[in-house]
């Protein structure tokens, strides 16, 4: 569970570094090589997941799919 919670610690760094990243201004002699936007929202998934699976070990119980109506 120590695990999770660093791999967590370290997605809201991750989402910080670039918040703070993106905020920058613009320098165009340099241009921006890293989508800082698309990093944040896919680390930001992953942390909902992660977040999902702290809760699932802390109260001992899984996180059951949905059922499809139709199968």
């Amino acid at each position: 569970m120590m695990l999770t919670v660093g791999a967590l610690v370290l997605e809201a760094a991750v989402l910080v570094a670039c918040y703070f990243a993106q905020k920058r201004p613009v320098n165009l002699a340099r241009p921006r090589l890293l989508p800082y936007g698309a990093i944040m929202g896919m680390v930001a998934v992953l942390g909902l997941a992660t977040a999902a699976h702290v809760i699932s070990l802390s109260t001992g119980q899984q996180v059951k799919p949905r059922t499809s109506k139709y199968g």
